[in-house]
């Protein structure tokens, strides 16, 4: 931890008066450090701009994960009809609360709605949670190949 701490600052420090030009999948390290990212892919320049500005716009991604007590299908089907909704997995059963990862439209935010209706149906809800994006799901958002 040391090492990599002063590996950092040294990074910055000559990054104030030098271009650095810095070439690595480890984007934990890149947020940290770098005042500008260049995402390539195929040798084509797709996005160029610094983290923060990168993440915001690339809000791909909404993920939010709910934990209710339901019938696992009739939960799944009934929030994937909820509008912004692209997409619900089912992740996991645990003690009858079923979660899930609902998948939602570049700048949206369904908790309001996947809070009512869990009201609505008379769900128990333990935990509704909205995941930031982050420089690796900008990547992946990116470089994605569908």
């Amino acid at each position: 931890p040391n090492q990599i701490r002063s590996i950092r600052h040294l990074i910055k420090q000559l990054g104030k008066s030098h271009t650095i030009l810095l070439s690595t999948h480890i984007l934990t390290e890149v947020e940290m450090i770098c005042d500008k990212i260049v995402i390539i892919d195929g040798g084509k320049i797709l996005a160029s701009d610094t983290p923060s500005n990168l993440v915001s716009t690339m809000r791909s991604a909404g993920r939010i994960s709910i934990e209710v007590k339901a019938d696992p299908e009739k939960a799944r089907e009934r929030m994937a009809a909820l509008d912004h909704v692209k997409k619900v997995i089912y992740e996991r059963s645990r003690d009858d609360w079923e979660e899930f990862s609902v998948l939602v439209e570049s700048g949206t935010d369904t908790r309001e709605r996947l809070a009512r209706l869990a009201q609505d149906e008379d769900w128990p809800l333990r935990r509704l949670h909205r995941h930031d994006a982050t420089l690796e799901d900008v990547f992946v958002e990116l470089t994605r190949k569908d």
